[in-house]
């Protein structure tokens, strides 16, 4: 043809083939240089085809097929088919990992209720809590746990911390105290080979302790203007233990009476030793603290230790007066899907014992032991001194507690304080339960 010829039937193709393809994709920079609704993958236009699922980035697969006719200058009929494959990226959403249902009804919380914080890892020395200002203390780098406060049907709030997983490595502690008790709610798993601590520690009470009815809290001791007998113990498990007498005068601080109530409370405060006027002299042990871990996955205490014992009476303090009686343990609830409680570890709640009399002379009486964290011994007494009579021991598996010494009636001398009585420990494993050897005092309740 010549020139001028070919290109008025060029012209010509240009509406037919406006919509046409041609074989092969274009190459792109971006979408917008690709026609609809091609877009830009890897370099060339396509269909954008799959959409990914779970976290990050996924990949998918599309396919599809067309028809077509045209027709130029002439007759003819011409059909063709292609296939093509591409590749996309799609965000989607997924299940988190390490957060998980409670397979149980945990005890005194809805777990649908909380916000759950991060994994809770604790390798960095002794981290505290304090339950009144609900605030850590040297918490360690990375930790996320999420606070809740609670009502209890008692009327006593409970301070809850929710977080994804927990751990406690070795030479690593909670020390928990302040004047409501604590649950540790855990959305996954747990091990303790370090510890959690809400003991009395000597009049110091762990979270949640000696906030006991007066029944159940030691009794004071009393005086004839020279001398007096020994403050009582706090009840727990049992009822305390009452104080000695005041050599020919009584005097005798009556024992605490058993906590019946399952509300999750700590121990009981021992009786007062008092001076001549009746004023508080030697105080009583700090009941031990109340904390509950409740964990959706494994709770295993490997060589690790949760203990909330009651803290020991104070001797008497000036000639002829009596010890104060010891603190009862307080209460430790274990609850988990699978509960392991290796042969080094220990769960305990044991009572302090009481503090010893003062003699005729100016020394004191010595104090009573705190509740032990490791061991199902008994709580020493404070020992007398002269002829101020000894403290008796506090509770634990192993018995008490014991009552105070009673001073000799030829001299008018301190009774001693009269042992704690040990607190209460639940155990639950739903799935499984196994105990490999820890120490337990005083004796669980829900067996394992």
């Amino acid at each position: 043809m010549p020139l001028a010829r070919n290109l008025a039937f060029l012209l010509l193709l240009l509406p037919l083939t406006a919509g046409c393809r041609l074989v092969g994709a274009l190459p792109c920079s971006r979408s917008l240089d690709c026609p609809m609704p091609e877009e830009c993958v890897a370099g060339l236009c396509g269909l954008a085809g799959g959409e990914g699922e779970g976290e990050g980035e996924g990949e998918g697969e599309g396919e599809g097929e067309g028809e077509g006719e045209g027709e130029g200058e002439g007759e003819g009929e011409g059909e063709g088919e292609g296939e093509g494959e591409g590749e996309g990226e799609g965000e989607g959403e997924g299940e988190g990992e390490g957060e998980l249902a409670f397979p149980y009804a945990p005890a005194r919380f809805d777990p649908g209720q909380l916000v759950v914080g991060g994994a809770l890892a604790l390798d960095c020395g002794r981290t505290g809590f304090d339950s009144t200002s609900m605030s850590f203390a040297d918490l360690c780098p990375g930790a996320v746990p999420e606070l809740a406060l609670l009502d209890q049907p008692d009327g006593l709030q409970v301070v809850v911390i929710a977080v994804r997983s927990l751990t406690i490595a070795a030479a690593s502690d909670l020390r928990i105290v302040g004047n409501r008790p604590v649950i540790i709610a855990v959305f996954g798993d747990a091990t303790i080979d370090g510890g959690i601590d809400t003991r009395g520690k000597g009049t110091a009470a762990g979270a949640g302790g000696s906030r006991c009815e007066a029944t159940s809290t030691g009794g004071a001791s009393t005086t004839n203007g020279e001398s007096s007998g020994g403050g009582g113990g706090g009840g727990g498990l049992t009822d305390g233990a009452v104080g000695g007498l005041a050599g020919d005068f009584d005097g005798p601080g009556s024992a605490g009476s058993a906590v019946t109530a399952l509300a999750l409370a700590g121990g009981c405060a021992g009786g007062a030793g008092v001076d001549g006027s009746g004023a508080p002299s030697a105080p009583g042990g700090g009941g031990g603290g109340a904390v509950q871990l409740s964990v959706a996955g494994s709770l295993t205490i490997g060589v690790g230790v949760v203990t909330a014992s009651g803290g020991g009476g104070r001797g008497g303090q000036l000639q002829k007066l009596g010890g104060g009686g010891g603190g009862s343990g307080g209460m430790i609830v274990l609850e988990a899907d699978r509960l392991t409680l290796g042969a080094g570890g220990a769960v305990t709640a044991n009572g302090g014992g009481g503090g010893g009399g003062a003699g005729h002379g100016s020394a004191p009486g010595s104090n009573g032991d705190d509740g032990g964290d490791r061991t199902t011994a008994l709580a020493g007494g404070g020992a007398g001194l002269e002829s101020g009579s000894d403290g008796g021991a506090g509770g634990s598996a192993l018995g008490g507690p014991v009552a105070g010494g009673d001073a000799p009636n030829t001299d008018s001398s301190g009774g001693g304080g009269g042992g704690g009585a040990a607190g209460r420990v639940f155990l639950l494993g739903v799935t499984s339960c196994t105990n490999g050897g820890a120490t337990v005092s005083p004796a669980p309740v829900g067996g394992c």
